[in-house]
C-alpha cells in the first residue's frame, strides 16, 4: 500500500485502488467515485488571495501508512504530551490511525469512539446517515469533494442519549512526510441529554509536513445536548490547509468551539453553525497567530434558521512579520427566526508594519424581532499600555509578549481545559521570541 500510494498520484485510479486496499463496502467505493467525478468537474473556489496554482496537484500523494512504533509516534504529539486524565485517544499518524483507546465504561455504555474507516463497516447504517449527507455536501466545493473521494482514518464518535462523559476525548492527527497530502474527515454525533468534550489536535512532526490538507468537520448536537470541541492546528510552515467544519445544533442544545490556527503556510478554514431548533446556543471563540509569511483565512456562519436561537462569537488574531489574516463572518437570520440573539467581533494585533489583518464582519437579517451586533478592530499594540509595561522595569520584548497573551486572554479562560491553554499559551510565547 505504501508503495501504491507514493507513486499513484491524485487520481481516480488512486480513489479506486484506496477503496480497494482498506476492502470498502461497495457504498462506500460508490461514494468516493461520485466525490472524484464532483472534484474534477468543479472549479476552484473564488477565494480571493489564494493563488491555487501554486499547488502542484500533480505531485501529491496520499501520505503513507505508519512504520513507526506507537511509543515513537505518542512522542511525536508534542502538543498534548501531558499527565492530565482523558477518557480516551485516537491517534493517526499520516493516512492511518495508530491506537485507539477509551476507558471500558464509556464502551460498556455505548460509546463508539474510533476510525471513521472502521466505523464504517462494524456501523454502516449509523455512518450511512450522518456521513456527507446533511452536514455537509460534496458538492459544496472543490475541495470538500476531494475530501469526500481520498479520506483517510479520520474519526467517528457516538455518544447514545444521556450520557455524560466527564473526561475529555482526544483526537490527534501527526503528519510525518514533507511532500504528501492528507484528508482527514471527523464525524461526532452527540445524542439527546449527553455532553462531550472533544479534542481535535493536527500537527506536523517536523516543521515541514505535510505539502497538503483537505479536511472536513462534521458535528451533530441533538435536542438538550452539550458539546465542547476545541481544535488546534499546527502544521508545517510550507502546508496548505483547506477545511471545512459544520455543526447541527438541535433544541436547546450547546456548543462551545475553540479553533486555534497556530501552523500552516496557507490556511482557509471554515467554520459554521446550524442552529436549527429553537433554543439552541453557540458560542464561538477563536485564536490565530501569524508569522513569517503566513495567510491565514477563517469565514465564519452562524446560520440561524430557528426562533429563539442564540450565537456568540469572539476572534482574535495577532500578526507579526509579514503574516496576513482575512476573516469574514456573516451572521444570517432566516425569515421566521425570530428572537435570534447572535453577536459577533473580530479583534487583530499587528506587531509589525508590514502585517496585514482584513476583516469583513457581515450581518444579514430576515427577520424583525432579532438583537444582531458585530465589530472588528484592527490596530498596533496599545503604546500607552507598553510605556506603561517598559517603565516599570520591562523590556520591550518581554512588554510585547505579556500585552499579546493578555490580548489573547479574554478567548483562552474560555477554554475548559487547562492543559490546552498552557500548551497554545506556550506556542505563543515561543513564536514571540
Amino acid at each position: 500500500m505504501q508503495e501504491l500510494l507514493i507513486n499513484q498520484g491524485i487520481n481516480r485510479e488512486a480513489v479506486e485502488e484506496l477503496s480497494r486496499i482498506k476492502s470498502e463496502p461497495d457504498w462506500l467505493r460508490k461514494m468516493r467515485l461520485l466525490a472524484w467525478s464532483i472534484f474534477e468537474s468543479s472549479s476552484y473556489p473564488s477565494w480571493r488571495g489564494i493563488d491555487f496554482s501554486a499547488i502542484r496537484f500533480d505531485e501529491l500523494y496520499i501520505l503513507p501508512p505508519f512504520e513507526k512504533s506507537k511509543e515513537d509516534v505518542r512522542s511525536l504529539d508534542r502538543l498534548f504530551s501531558h499527565g492530565a486524565p482523558i477518557a480516551g485517544n485516537l491517534l493517526q499518524l499520516n493516512s492511518s490511525h495508530v491506537e485507539v483507546i477509551m476507558d471500558e465504561s464509556l464502551t460498556d455504555k455505548g460509546v463508539v469512539f474510533t476510525s471513521l474507516e472502521r466505523a464504517a463497516i462494524e456501523f454502516p447504517e449509523m455512518v450511512k446517515r450522518y456521513f456527507f449527507t446533511d452536514a455537509v455536501k460534496f458538492t459544496e466545493n472543490k475541495f470538500v469533494a476531494m475530501n469526500g473521494a481520498l479520506w483517510t482514518g479520520g474519526m467517528f464518535l457516538y455518544i447514545p442519549p444521556h450520557t455524560e462523559v466527564t473526561e475529555p476525548l482526544q483526537f490527534s492527527l501527526i503528519a510525518d512526510d514533507n511532500q504528501g497530502a492528507l484528508f482527514p474527515h471527523l464525524l461526532v454525533v452527540v445524542d439527546e441529554g449527553s455532553s462531550i468534550t472533544l479534542v481535535d489536535h493536527s500537527t506536523a512532526a517536523n516543521g515541514e509536513a505535510p505539502a497538503f490538507v483537505s479536511g472536513i468537520v462534521e458535528i451533530f448536537a441533538r435536542s438538550s445536548s452539550r458539546i465542547n470541541y476545541l481544535s488546534v492546528q499546527d502544521y508545517g510552515s510550507m502546508s496548505w490547509n483547506f477545511t471545512l467544519k459544520r455543526a447541527i445544533l438541535s433544541a436547546d442544545s450547546q456548543i462551545l468551539w475553540g479553533e486555534i490556527g497556530l501552523g500552516s503556510r496557507v490556511s482557509r478554514v471554515g467554520v459554521e453553525v446550524v442552529l436549527r431548533e429553537p433554543g439552541a446556543n453557540a458560542q464561538l471563540m477563536g485564536i490565530y497567530f501569524g508569522r513569517d509569511g503566513q495567510h491565514l483565512e477563517y469565514d465564519t456562519l452562524q446560520l440561524h434558521e430557528a426562533p429563539h436561537a442564540k450565537s456568540d462569537l469572539l476572534y482574535k488574531g495577532a500578526l507579526k512579520d509579514k503574516a496576513h489574516s482575512v476573516f469574514h463572518g456573516l451572521i444570517r437570520v432566516n425569515p421566521g427566526a425570530q428572537g435570534t440573539d447572535a453577536y459577533q467581533a473580530n479583534r487583530n494585533l499587528l506587531l509589525s508594519n508590514q502585517a496585514r489583518a482584513n476583516s469583513l464582519p457581515t450581518l444579514e437579517i430576515e427577520a424583525n424581532d432579532v438583537r444582531c451586533t458585530h465589530g472588528a478592530t484592527v490596530g498596533p499594540i496599545d503604546p500607552e499600555q507598553l510605556f506603561y509595561l517598559m517603565g516599570r522595569g520591562i523590556d520591550r520584548q518581554l512588554a510585547e509578549r505579556l500585552l499579546v497573551l493578555g490580548f489573547f486572554n479574554q478567548v483562552l479562560q474560555h477554554i475548559p481545559l487547562e492543559y490546552v491553554r498552557e500548551r497554545v499559551q506556550e506556542h505563543i510565547e515561543q513564536q514571540m521570541k
